[in-house]
């Protein structure tokens, strides 16, 4: 189905509270948590995304599988957290698996889990092209030790490695010699185990886990930062002193995507917080010239960007060499995207992608597609402010943010069809 959002034909300083997603990283690392304690799956979260409903999914199957001769099939669809989380699980369990998902799913690497496992004691044979999934692992279970880290291009493989240590005799130490891609998800990761009463500590270019066994609590998921971004996009290309409150939304937040509010501050949206929400307010304030660096942020990028480009901002955006790696290759596809109705953007290089600040907006329904990319989707939808819009595939957003649209719904007038 393809989704379209007509612009509105008057200015709405005052916005209907808009409601958040829970972290679906944190979520499924709570999953996976409980799975290593050997506890219950978690009572108390939203079971909306699919994601997290899948990881809960195969947590489960794992669960019943007792036949270590027998190769079972997992398959994580496009989800490459699942993936690369699961391939610790299944070797801690040990027996024959066979780790799979979709055909872009195969196209994005294992960025090195494989090796990791290897390391640890497992034995993992490519069934396809070599660092890619379908990969077949076969193990009688994992050792502890020492693994070394060197250009990474994820730092899921690492929460993975993390999220598996206080099992293993020995515990683990992970050691680096270049800044962790994905640091801020792996405080993240280590954050949740801490709260769970596992030992970590953290010198320079080193992480030390010790053994021992993880105590789940109850707990609140937090609202979803990465998700607020949109909004925060929205609030940069709307109307001046246009307001919206995000309920749940905290500055004290344990993920690091709570950089939204520092960078859209140069975009002229401020945030304040109140006891139950953050509030943010198109001040007017904007940069007409920028950089960012998004290597520690980058499912912030599509939101940031277009923004940037339809204020017509000079943006120098860097770091963005790991994003050919997500759901498809954001560089590329939200390049083409915006230059597709005029706007002016150019990919300098694998790491470096730039706003001009002049555009040429065709007239005329704009129409998107979504590349099977829920981030696509979302960070293309605010563009109903300059203009009508269609997106195909509008169910993509149900990985990470099933009730998007009927959000949208509070903006725009939104409707389905077939075209």
């Amino acid at each position: 189905m393809t989704i379209l959002l007509k612009k509105p034909t008057t200015s709405q300083p005052n916005i209907p509270d808009i409601f958040l997603p829970e972290n679906k990283s944190i979520i499924n690392r709570i999953l996976l948590l409980s799975a290593y304690a050997g506890e219950p799956i978690i009572k108390h979260y939203e079971k909306e995304s699919e994601d997290t409903a899948l990881m809960e999914i195969l947590l489960r199957k794992l669960a019943l599988h007792t036949n270590k001769n027998q190769i079972f099939t997992v398959d994580c669809d496009n989800a490459g957290s699942v993936l690369r989380f699961l391939g610790y699980y299944v070797a801690f369990k040990g027996g024959k698996y066979l780790l799979t998902g979709s055909k872009r799913m195969q196209q994005r690497p294992l960025s090195g889990m494989d090796k990791i496992l290897q390391t640890l004691g497992a034995k993992v044979t490519p069934a396809g092209a070599q660092g890619f999934p379908p990969v077949f692992i076969e193990s009688e279970g994992l050792k502890g030790g020492t693994i070394e880290i060197t250009n990474y291009t994820s730092g899921q493989p690492i929460s993975g490695a993390l999220m598996v240590a206080p099992l293993l005799k020995d515990g683990l130490v992970i050691q680096y010699d270049n800044p962790l891609p994905g640091a801020p998800y792996i405080q993240l990761t280590i954050a949740l185990m801490r709260k769970a009463g596992i030992h970590i500590a953290e010198a320079q270019n080193k992480i030390i886990v010790k053994p021992g066994q993880y105590n789940i609590e109850e707990t609140t998921v937090e609202k979803d930062w990465s998700a607020a971004a949109f909004w925060y996009e929205y609030a940069a290309m709307a109307a001046k002193n246009t307001t919206i409150r995000l309920p749940g939304l905290s500055h004290a937040s344990i993920q690091g995507d709570k950089i939204t509010s520092q960078l859209f501050e140069k975009l002229g949206v401020s945030s304040f917080e109140t006891s139950d929400a953050i509030i943010i307010k198109n001040i007017g304030r904007v940069n007409n010239s920028i950089e960012a660096d998004f290597y520690h942020y980058p499912d912030l990028f599509p939101a940031f960007l277009t923004a940037c480009a339809t204020l017509n901002i000079r943006a120098r955006l860097t770091g963005v060499q790991n994003l050919k790696h997500k759901e498809s290759n954001r560089i590329i596809t939200m390049t083409q995207q915006l230059q597709s109705v005029g706007f002016g953007i150019d990919i300098v290089s694998a790491n470096e992608t730039r706003t001009t600040g002049t555009n040429h907006l065709k007239k005329g329904h704009w129409k998107f597609v979504s590349y099977d990319d829920h981030r696509i989707a979302m960070a293309l939808a605010p563009l109903a402010l300059i203009n009508n819009v269609t997106i195909a595939n509008e169910s993509v957003v149900k990985k990470s943010y099933p009730g998007f649209w009927q959000e949208c719904r509070k903006l725009f007038n939104v409707s389905l069809t077939e075209k």
